[in-house]
């Protein structure tokens, strides 16, 4: 799973992450206290998804501070 936390981003850009955010169906958006939370498969590792074109990058690249956490979590579906 990957946290963004918004840090000094522009509205177009944080508006392009929250729709990259709800391709996943499971991203928890909480633009009030400034949490993106993607998860991904548990296959997954930050090495990967902080590579040239991945998703970690371009939040990184765009002003974002970047969280990875691995574990267990529920969702609703």
């Amino acid at each position: 799973m990957k946290r963004y936390i918004r840090a000094s981003v522009s509205d177009s850009v944080l508006n392009h992450a929250v729709k990259m955010a709800e391709m996943n169906k499971r991203s928890k958006i909480d633009l009030d206290n400034h949490i993106i939370v993607i998860p991904f498969s548990s296959d997954s590792s930050e090495e990967d998804l902080m590579s040239e074109g991945m998703l970690g990058k371009w939040f990184v690249d765009n002003g974002f501070n970047v969280e990875f956490n691995r574990g267990d979590f529920e969702y609703q579906t």
